[in-house]
C-alpha cells in the first residue's frame, strides 16, 4: 500500500497477492517454494481469519491452486 497509514485503517479487508519472481524466472518445474502466496492481512466485521495461502501456477490450465498440503 502506498499512501499514508490512515488508507489502510479504513478498509474492511486487506489481502495480497504476492507472486515469487525468482521461481518464475528458474522455470525448471521445480516445486520446491510456491508460485505465488495470497495473504490476509485485516479482516474486519467477519471472523477475523489471519493467515497466508501458497499457490502453485498450472501453465496448461492457466489458474493457481493451493499449494502443497
Amino acid at each position: 500500500m502506498k499512501g499514508a497509514s490512515e488508507i489502510g485503517d479504513l478498509v474492511e479487508n486487506v489481502i495480497i497477492c504476492w507472486r515469487n519472481k525468482q521461481q518464475e524466472m528458474k522455470n525448471d518445474g521445480s516445486a520446491s517454494e510456491p508460485d505465488a502466496v495470497i495473504k490476509v492481512e485485516a479482516q474486519r466485521n467477519a471472523d477475523g481469519w489471519i493467515g497466508k495461502v501458497p499457490m502453485k501456477f498450472d501453465k496448461y490450465s492457466m489458474r493457481f491452486s493451493q499449494w502443497g498440503n
